[in-house]
């Protein structure tokens, strides 16, 4: 089975979708860069500007910034589970297996994964929409210091 993002034109692509997030600042529903964006919408952003359509992102139920302190439920991971055309084009893949491009990260935050990010085509960085400093590129040690990742999931080549 091969991947979206096994090809260095693909790979490209998501190289300059990434750059052109940077610094957009964070906003609970946003999916713009003019306005602001968050997280599940920064990626199915990033994914459409690659040529792949993830699902809307409207179908994502409302949430609090803190649900994961409170909730042992994920509504990222519901949604990607549910979400038919996620659930088509994406795969779980084992989180200790090596990351690939484009993988898009299922981040902890309090007891459930309630943050994503999506790892960088040169696998030494994630970006992801930080609060409140908004689109920005972390070192893969940083991120595994600070944060645990819950699950790990992979577009597929269709």
């Amino acid at each position: 089975m091969s991947d979206f993002f096994d090809s260095p034109e693909a790979c490209l692509k998501l190289r300059r979708s990434l750059e052109s997030w940077r610094g957009v600042p964070f906003l609970q529903y946003g999916a713009s860069r003019e306005t602001g964006v968050d997280c599940v919408r920064f990626i199915r952003e990033v994914f459409r500007d690659c040529g792949v359509d993830v699902g809307a992102a409207s179908e994502m139920p409302r949430y609090s910034l803190a649900w994961g302190v409170h909730s042992e439920h994920s509504q990222l991971i519901g949604w990607l589970l549910r979400n038919k055309d996620a659930r088509e084009r994406l795969r779980r893949v084992d989180r200790d297996d090596p990351w690939k491009a484009g993988d898009l990260l299922a981040i902890r935050r309090g007891q459930c994964a309630h943050h994503a990010g999506v790892v960088d085509p040169g696998l030494a960085a994630v970006w992801h929409v930080d609060y409140p400093a908004g689109v920005v590129e972390r070192s893969r040690e940083i991120l595994l210091r600070d944060c645990r990742i819950a699950t790990v999931f992979r577009l597929r080549a269709l």
